[in-house]
C-alpha cells in the first residue's frame, strides 16, 4: 500500500520503523514524540498508570488542533484541560459534562428508535444508486454513503448531531473500504448474502434491531474491515505527568504519545498472516487469546467513541440494505489500495466499484 504524503500520513510513516520494538521516540525541535505499538503500554493495570485507559491523562495533543476547523469543539478534539494557550475552549469539566449529558443518548431502547430513520436513509441510498447499476460504469461510492451519512444526521437529536458529525465521515470511509473489499473478494461478500438471506428472505422488509443482532459474519467483516482501515488511524495524547509505562520505560510529561493503530492492528505477534483479510479474527475464541487494547478502531478508555453501538448499527443496517440490493465489484485487490490520512483514513483515488442488480437470492 501506498501512502500519500500528508500531515498524518507522515507521522504514520514515523511511527513504523518503531512496530517491531513496541516503542520509540522522534524530537522534533524541541517538542518529543513517543510512539506506542504494545497493547500493554496502551491500557491500565492495577499496577501501573497509563494512556488511553487513565482518568489522569486525558488531553488530547495540541496536534489535533490543526483539524479544528473541519470538526470544530466537538468530543473528537476537545481537550480535557485548558490548554494554556487557550486554543481550545472546552474545559475539561464541560468535556466530562457533555459526555455524561451524551451517553444516555446511545441506550439501547434509544438506538433502537433510530432504525426506522437509518432503514429509511438507506432505501434512498440504494435508489440513488440505480442510475450507476444502469450505467455500468466505475463510479466513487463513498459520495453516495457521506451523503447517507449526513442525511440521517438532520433527523437526530443535537446531542447525538454534535457527537456524531465529526463521526459520519468514518463510518462513510469505513463502508466505503468495506464495500471495495468485498467487491474484489466475492467469496466473503456471499457468505454475507447467504448470512443475509437466512435472515431476510427473498423479502424486501426493513432490518429489525434483532436482524441486526443476526447479522454475526456481517460484524466480523465490518470489524476485520476496520481492523485494517481504521478510519482514525492515528491518536495522539499528550501526557500531563511522568507515567511508567508496563515495558518499564518512563514517558516524562509534556511528551506526545503517539498511537498509531494503523500498525497496532497488523502485529504479526498478535494477528497470524495480518495482511490478509480474514474476519475470522474476530470469532469468539480467536478475540479472547488477544489483548484488549491490540483493537482499537475506536480509541480505547475513557476517551473512546461513545457512539460505537450507533456506528455499527448503522454500518449494519447500511451494509446489509446495499447487499441485499447489490452485487458490488471491484479489480483493486485492497492490499494495493492507495491511502491518504488528512485525519480520516481513505483512498487516495476514490473508493471505485460497479454494481449489479442482485438476482433472488437463493440458499445455499
Amino acid at each position: 500500500m501506498r501512502m500519500k504524503q500528508d500531515a498524518m500520513s507522515f507521522v504514520l510513516e514515523k511511527s513504523k520503523p518503531y512496530q517491531c520494538f513496541g516503542i520509540g521516540r522522534v524530537w522534533v525541535g524541541l517538542k518529543l514524540l513517543v510512539f506506542l505499538g504494545n497493547p500493554s503500554d496502551i491500557e491500565v493495570s492495577k499496577v501501573l498508570v497509563v494512556i488511553l485507559s487513565s482518568q489522569v491523562h486525558l488531553q488530547k495533543s495540541p496536534e489535533y488542533h490543526m483539524f479544528k476547523p473541519w470538526f470544530g469543539n466537538g468530543l473528537l478534539i476537545s481537550s480535557v484541560y485548558v490548554y494554556e494557550w487557550r486554543l481550545c475552549d472546552w474545559t475539561g469539566d464541560k468535556w466530562q459534562a457533555h459526555r455524561k449529558l451524551i451517553a444516555p443518548t446511545f441506550h439501547l431502547n434509544v438506538l433502537k428508535s433510530f432504525l426506522g430513520q437509518l432503514n429509511a436513509n438507506s432505501k434512498i441510498l440504494v435508489e440513488r444508486l440505480r442510475k450507476e447499476q444502469l450505467s455500468g460504469k466505475p463510479f466513487d461510492i463513498h459520495d453516495y454513503v457521506a451523503e447517507t451519512t449526513v442525511d440521517t444526521l438532520l433527523g437526530e437529536s443535537r446531542a447525538l448531531s454534535t457527537c456524531c458529525l465529526p463521526g459520519h465521515d468514518t463510518v462513510a470511509a469505513g463502508t466505503s473500504f468495506l464495500a471495495c473489499i468485498l467487491g474484489y473478494k466475492q467469496d466473503i461478500q456471499e457468505k454475507v448474502v447467504q448470512e443475509l438471506y437466512e435472515i431476510f428472505g427473498d423479502s424486501d422488509r426493513p432490518a429489525t434491531f434483532n436482524d441486526t443482532l443476526q447479522m454475526k459474519y456481517l460484524e466480523r467483516v465490518i470489524l476485520e474491515t476496520l481492523r485494517l482501515f481504521p478510519p482514525v488511524p492515528v491518536i495522539a495524547r499528550k501526557v500531563t505527568e511522568n507515567v511508567k509505562l508496563a515495558s518499564g520505560y518512563t514517558i516524562p510529561a509534556g511528551t506526545t504519545c503517539i498511537i498509531p493503530q494503523f500498525y497496532l492492528h497488523r502485529l504479526p505477534s498478535v494477528y497470524p498472516n495480518p495482511e490478509e483479510f480474514n474476519p475470522d479474527n474476530f470469532l469468539a475464541e480467536n478475540m479472547s487469546k488477544r489483548h484488549y487494547y491490540s483493537f482499537i478502531p475506536f480509541s480505547a478508555g475513557p476517551r473512546s467513541c461513545v457512539g460505537r453501538k450507533y456506528a455499527m448499527l448503522k454500518m449494519k443496517v447500511m451494509i446489509s440494505t446495499l447487499f441485499r440490493n447489490y452485487r458490488i465489484l471491484a479489480d483493486m485487490p485492497y492490499n494495493k489500495f492507495p491511502l491518504q490520512a488528512d485525519i480520516i483514513l481513505k483512498r487516495s483515488d476514490g473508493f471505485i466499484i460497479t454494481i449489479e442488480e442482485r438476482r433472488k437470492m437463493v440458499a445455499t
